[in-house]
């Protein structure tokens, strides 16, 4: 038996002893449902940290593209790199995944006609931001 296959044996041998002792994992305990003040307060908060989310994107999009023309310290060449491409994407995505809180938090759809095929309505971005 070599090594990997030993430690994966014990692991299964602990975790059976504590099984049968009766100390398995419990289910995980679910929170209390927010009060109206914490729901706006948990909105809020979700809402300021897309903006903020948002203003560090459109800065690294000025400092990733050639064709920025606003103010720029000479000593401070733009690089365009994959990482920096996978940085934005990253940020977009947790943009992404805060507008989910928001819907898990069951706060009014932004998007009103977003799943209905034949409207020709394109909403603007929730929030203002400019992605």
């Amino acid at each position: 038996m070599n090594f990997g296959q030993d430690v994966a044996a014990r692991w299964q041998r602990r975790l059976v002893r504590r099984w049968m002792a009766g100390s398995h994992p419990q289910p995980r305990q679910t929170t209390m449902d927010p009060t109206p003040d914490q729901q706006e307060a948990f909105v809020y908060q979700t809402k300021q940290w897309r903006k903020d989310l948002d203003e560090c994107l459109q800065r690294l999009k000025r400092g990733s593209d050639k064709g920025y023309t606003g103010e720029r310290a000479p000593d401070h060449p733009v690089r365009s790199s994959r990482e920096r491409s996978l940085a934005m994407t990253k940020v977009e995505e947790a943009i992404m995944w805060l507008g989910m809180d928001l819907k898990a938090q069951n706060t009014p759809n932004p998007y009103p006609h977003s799943k209905d095929p034949t409207s020709l309505v394109i909403e603007p971005t929730a929030d203002g931001l400019k992605m």
